[in-house]
């Protein structure tokens, strides 16, 4: 009842273009809500396909249509000459063309295939489906040259015997009653929340029964016997949830699968070392679990889309009770399947020299037993050695004859897949999203090629174009690998997740401040390289950028005078005069783009209220300019050059290194001086993007006195937290142990021999602990930031000088004069017991 009551709104809230979803979280599955735009195409009947050339031959008939044949009024092509037109076909020769061509399809910011795989872990916890429902299948044009060569006889059986490939149509929510003529959105069988649901959701075991991967009622998750891998059914096959069981699963995606199972575990025995029996099995567990799904979202809003969307999403403005929560059926169809253009046709598993030990083709990639054959440091850091392909419109040879259970083209399929959902046309959908309208094909795309070939498969202009073809046709933004719909819709839904989830990492109610600040200091790579301890793997050896292929980078063993940045392909030199200070950059590019920045006086150890100076290197030139940043996640915003003169600058073609000589007013007006004494300097570069994206692994901090080229702390956190907690113990054995000692064994053990003596020896001890002690923490403040504490901390430095000197002539005093009972003597005596009484007060 409950459903059909749903599905009733849901009809009647289209009729009005409201938008509604279906997700409930005590349901199993919910229907994917359609908002962009509300309504189906289905210009032939509700849930009818788009009619194609097909449509004119009887019932099983042998195809005889062709693709070069001109389209029927009112027809689309056929979804496999879609496929056809947009073929790499390489062919398994190697040849320079192929090579050359290879390159070119590849990802042009080098984004990798840990992005790759990364992406289709995610569409595992948010998109997934079930297609059952009987269809026409994908028919095969008469000249399709991989099943019908030019030997073979058109209207004849192809000569490798396949006319159609299987297609089934999107599952309704149960109860629909003509699930052919109705509208199919898909139903989904994951919350519409990064949840982890691959780690954490139930499987149904041997038994019948519904179970997890949870060891009983432990906070562990199972495992195989040694501890390293996912745990295995009774065939020996990976444990997978329910929810998930249908998709393609591959070493890769298991690979990530396995990192996250590990460092729950490793979570466990974290908490259990600082609360030990205190707390019951279940807390554990549920602690644990709320830290991995955390880092989870982290790794994937923060990293995962700032490297692909080569920009961070919008400011997080907490959740949104009124927002509701779901998956749009547009992002599902068309956006998240942007990864089926990421595939490659086979994949370089590489030792830890950088040697290929197998050339693994799509196809296996789904045997999962590989993934202990070659171990997963090395599937998680070949992953990361090899360029994606570009996103694009242009998919590879094997994913179009993909042979699993049946021959499969991904490309063909993923265009009926739109057809079987109503998904609107590409304008229309592009309006939706609030973007303008392409009226011709040089709008789409600024490639000839591409234009060309869209103009072949819609004769009649950008609105005859389907949106997933229009949507991977687009000339990508700036240092993104998308162009504007398909970030339009990927923004959009996962701002949406973000506000729909109470327990959203970012959120003030679900974490507190130090958490959130763990939780934003954490990477993926280091999440990686702390769970593949158990494999014996050093964390220096491993991938340094996991997002994106780039050359080595090493680090220099410390930072000199003649070189500020710790990295060989990033090199900062600078110079003074009484009025500038002159810098000469030199950056190592992967292909003449790329950009470099350097930041001044942040308040905080991130970059909030710092100033920046940033050279974008593109198109062989260097443009730098001021940026002023308010620590939110966001990109820095340009401001103006003043200040700043270029004074040479040149990208060499050859090389892609860039070089610029530029100098800085040390006073800038209404800037951040360069002033005398330690300030944090910021250091970041990307050698293979001009876009501002992702880049934890290749940014620095340090602290810097340009006037005396000292340089302080590499690690300034770390460095501030140790100090200052040697700072806390050293103060209170002085305070609370070595003065009040001394203070009773001059006042109650004058009896003793060599009282005295043993008094002054723990006075100096005690000022030579607030020396030491108190200097090191006095050099963690900044030179413009110091807090209450930090100002009694230097009086009461001061003030214990002048207490030691009265006690050093009360001493002195002692052994000139007949009696310290009279005269000055006795005058000084006492003021130093006051005095020493007074700062032990104050002290605590």
């Amino acid at each position: 009842m409950l459903i059909r009551i749903t599905n009733l709104i849901l009809l009647i809230l289209c009729f009005i273009k409201t938008v509604v979803s279906q997700y409930d979280a005590s349901n199993e599955s919910f229907s994917y809500m359609r908002e962009f735009p509300p309504g189906p195409f289905y210009p032939n009947g509700v849930g009818k396909m788009l009619k194609t050339p097909m449509d004119s031959l009887p019932n099983n008939a042998v195809p005889t249509v062709k693709c070069v044949d001109p389209l029927p009024i009112g027809a689309f092509p056929l979804p496999r000459c879609i496929s056809n037109e947009f073929a790499y076909n390489l062919g398994p020769s190697i040849n320079l063309n192929n090579l050359k061509q290879q390159s070119e399809l590849r990802s042009r910011r080098r984004t990798n295939h840990m992005a790759t795989w990364f992406g289709q872990y995610i569409s595992f916890d948010i998109t997934v489906s079930l297609t059952t429902i009987p269809s026409n299948p994908i028919y095969i044009p008469a000249d399709d040259a991989t099943f019908n060569p030019p030997s073979s006889i058109p209207g004849e059986l192809p000569a490798k015997g396949v006319t159609s490939l299987p297609f089934n149509l999107s599952e309704v929510l149960p109860g629909t009653s003509d699930p052919l003529n109705s509208v199919r959105n898909g139903v989904s069988l994951v919350s519409p929340l990064l949840d982890l649901d691959m780690v954490y959701g139930a499987y149904n075991a041997p038994d019948g029964t519904f179970k997890t991967i949870r060891n009983g009622t432990s906070c562990y998750l199972l495992t195989t016997d040694n501890g390293k891998y996912p745990p295995k059914d009774d065939s020996g096959n990976y444990i997978r949830s329910t929810s998930t069981s249908s998709r393609s699963w591959t070493l890769f995606t298991m690979a990530i699968n396995t990192i996250w199972i590990r460092e729950h575990n490793r979570k466990c025995k974290e908490l259990f070392d600082i609360h030990g029996n205190s707390w019951t099995d279940q807390r554990y567990f549920e602690e644990a679990r709320r830290w991995n799904i955390a880092l989870f979202q982290k790794t994937a809003s923060e990293e995962y889309l700032g490297t692909v969307l080569g920009r961070p999403l919008p400011a997080y403005e907490g959740y949104k009770p009124d927002v509701v929560p779901g998956i749009d059926t547009f992002f599902a169809t068309v956006s998240f399947r942007y990864g089926h253009s990421e595939l490659s046709d086979s994949y370089r598993i590489q030792d830890m020299y950088g040697d290929t030990i197998y050339d693994l083709p799509l196809e296996r990639t789904k045997e999962e037993n590989l993934l202990e054959a070659f171990g997963l440091d090395r599937v998680l850091s070949s992953m990361a050695l090899q360029r994606q392909e570009e996103v694009d419109v242009f998919f590879n040879d094997a994913s179009r004859n993909l042979n699993f259970s049946h021959i499969y083209d991904l490309y063909a399929f993923d265009i009926s897949r739109t057809r079987d959902r109503g998904i609107a046309l590409y304008n229309v959908v592009r309006e939706a999203y609030g973007l303008p309208r392409k009226n011709t094909w040089e709008e789409v795309t600024s490639n000839k090629y591409i234009s060309n070939r869209l103009q072949f498969l819609y004769p009649n202009g950008p609105d005859t174009m389907e949106a997933f073809v229009g949507a991977f046709s687009e000339d990508h933004l700036d240092g993104s690998n998308f162009g504007e719909l398909l970030n339009a819709s990927i923004v959009t839904q996962f701002n949406r997740i973000r506000a729909t989830d109470k327990t959203w990492w970012e959120s003030h109610e679900a974490f507190n401040d130090t958490e959130r600040e763990i939780l934003r200091n954490s990477t993926f790579r280091q999440i990686i390289t702390r769970n593949l301890v158990i494999d014996g793997i050093d964390e220096s050896k491993f991938v340094g950028n996991i997002w994106a292929v780039q050359p080595p980078v090493e680090l220099e063993n410390a930072i000199d005078e003649k070189n500020l940045s710790p990295w060989s392909s990033y090199s900062i030199k600078y110079n003074l005069d009484s009025s500038h200070i002159y810098f000469q950059v030199e950056l190592q590019t992967a292909g003449g783009e790329g950009w470099f920045g350097m930041g001044f006086d942040p308040s905080d150890n991130g970059m909030t209220n710092a100033e920046f100076i940033i050279g974008i290197v593109n198109n062989k030139d260097i443009d730098i300019s001021n940026y002023i940043s308010d620590g939110g996640y966001h990109p820095p915003l340009r401001q103006t050059p003043e200040g700043l003169e270029i004074i040479s600058k040149n990208v060499d073609d050859a090389s892609g290194t860039a070089k610029i000589n530029f100098r800085r007013l040390l006073t800038p007006p209404k800037r951040k001086p360069i002033r005398h004494g330690q300030m944090k300097y910021i250091m970041a570069y990307n050698p293979s993007s001009s876009g501002f994206s992702y880049h934890q692994n290749n940014r620095h901090m340090a602290l810097i006195d340009f006037y005396t080229r000292e340089i302080g702390a590499v690690d300034i956190k770390e460095l501030q937290r140790v100090t200052r907690l040697l700072h806390g113990i050293g103060m209170f054995v002085t305070w609370c142990l070595f003065f009040p000692i001394s203070v009773f064994i001059v006042r109650f053990l004058k009896h003793t021999n060599n009282y005295l003596r043993i008094h002054r020896t723990i006075q100096l001890l005690g000022g030579i602990s607030i020396s030491s002690f108190g200097a090191a923490a006095i050099a963690t403040m900044s030179n413009n930031v110091k807090s209450p504490h930090a100002w009694m901390g230097l009086v009461i430095y001061t003030l214990v000088f002048f207490e030691l000197g009265l006690g050093f002539v009360s001493v002195w005093g002692q052994a000139s004069v007949v009696s310290v009972n009279h005269g000055y003597p006795r005058l000084t005596k006492r003021i130093h017991k006051v005095f020493g009484i007074t700062l032990l007060i104050a002290s605590w």
